[in-house]
């Protein structure tokens, strides 16, 4: 065996063969669990047709692609063993890993820059992230299909398509990672803990696809360089994007909060969110029994005064914090979208009307009628009532 053959097979070459492939592996059931999930969720119903054809696509072109980096991995490390000439011939399997990629960048941007115009209904940014997204999916197919027709394809061809996709990939990814991030915080500006801050930070880093982007970067880095490119460290990058991509995907589309729908006793249906079940999540530790908003009540009576209409309401800075900035939690909409605006709008006409004396309130004149009508003590001394005298309008 010559002193050429040996250098190839030193374990910086085929290291990165090993552990792409590896690595791969992991994510791949990362994104089969998390696909699964959303399958399973209640959410799943209300999205539309190209989000429940993006995951299903998405995870179909990554299998293909998993088998893929495995069959590379064997060619390369079991049936070359030695093979000088090996290094040169780019067989099939890296052809159908690069149309894979192609398939899964496309969905997987798509959706993050649909999710930002969503937001901002800028179309100017709009239209400039789709013509970057476009060029990226260009290189990556136009270089997979170059490769699939001709096995010895011009290098420099095919090497000026590969540099495109990588820049404009990682160009797109950095750009629609900072305006969400940048979104994300306009919508989070609330004091949290220290904990909190970190657990808030780490999840936006995934769900803007900024940690995306930094792979992305680091894959495109050691690519542009001569010594890490005849190392083969591009390839543990190149097995692994597609996979981060739908990851990044799926963890977006897992983070949206379902708020849920609970009768309580046999008045009326409340409307709660994840944050009021942890409430009484925090209540039932502390008194066992308590499953639910009928079991904090102190009384069947005041089921029906738990949430009182916002028009009863005396104090007026609870519309001036109302109307200051409403947020959406866990949802893909920030207080600049259209449907916050019209809530605003909609409660400042609301406070003009009580300030005004043009709204009466039927519901604490109607409650307390029926209170003096029974003999009985008024709501608010019944011990452990959440609702302070000051909170209803009583005439």
């Amino acid at each position: 065996m010559s002193n050429e053959t040996f250098a190839f097979l030193t374990p910086d070459r085929l290291a990165p063969l090993s552990v792409g492939s590896w690595v791969n592996l992991v994510l791949f059931t990362l994104e089969f669990v998390q696909a699964t999930q959303y399958f399973r969720s209640s959410a799943r119903p209300r999205d539309s047709l190209f989000i429940k054809l993006g995951v299903g696509l998405n995870l179909l072109a990554n299998l293909v692609g998993t088998m893929a980096c495995c069959a590379t991995t064997h060619l390369y490390t079991v049936t070359y063993w030695g093979n000088t000439e090996a290094l040169d011939t780019r067989y099939w399997p890296l052809t159908v890993l690069i149309i894979t990629v192609g398939v899964v960048t496309a969905v997987s941007q798509l959706f993050m820059v649909i999710r930002y115009w969503q937001m901002t209904r800028h179309h100017l940014v709009f239209a400039l992230m789709v013509l970057i997204l476009l060029s990226a999916v260009a290189g990556i197919f136009g270089s997979g299909v170059l490769m699939a027709l001709s096995l010895t394809v011009d290098r420099m061809l095919h090497d000026g398509l590969v540099f495109l996709a990588l820049i404009a990939s990682a160009v797109g990814s950095a750009l629609v990672s900072i305006l969400l991030l940048a979104q994300f915080c306009k919508r989070n500006d609330n004091p949290i803990s220290s904990w909190s801050l970190l657990k808030r930070v780490f999840c936006a880093l995934l769900e803007t696809g900024t940690l995306t982007t930094l792979v992305i970067i680091t894959g495109s880095g050691t690519a542009a360089f001569e010594k890490t490119r005849h190392a083969m460290v591009w390839i543990v990058f190149a097995f692994i994007i597609a996979r981060v991509y739908s990851c990044t995907m799926l963890f977006a589309l897992s983070r949206r909060s379902e708020s849920t729908t609970t009768r309580v006793g046999n008045a009326f249906e409340v409307g709660y969110t994840d944050k009021d079940q942890e409430m009484v999540d925090q209540i039932s530790l502390a008194k066992p029994g308590v499953s639910s908003y009928a079991d904090v009540l102190p009384h069947p009576t005041l089921i029906h005064l738990f949430q009182p209409p916002v028009a009863v309401l005396e104090d007026s800075d609870a519309f001036q914090l109302t109307k200051k900035k409403i947020e959406l939690h866990e949802r893909d909409f920030d207080s600049d979208s259209d449907v916050s605006r019209n809530l605003n709008d909609e409660l400042h006409n609301m406070d003009r009307e009580v300030r005004g004396g043009s709204r009466k309130s039927s519901f604490a004149s109607s409650r307390r009628e029926s209170f003096d009508s029974a003999g009985e003590d008024s709501p608010s001394e019944y011990p452990g009532s959440p609702l302070p005298d000051s909170s209803l309008r009583l005439p």
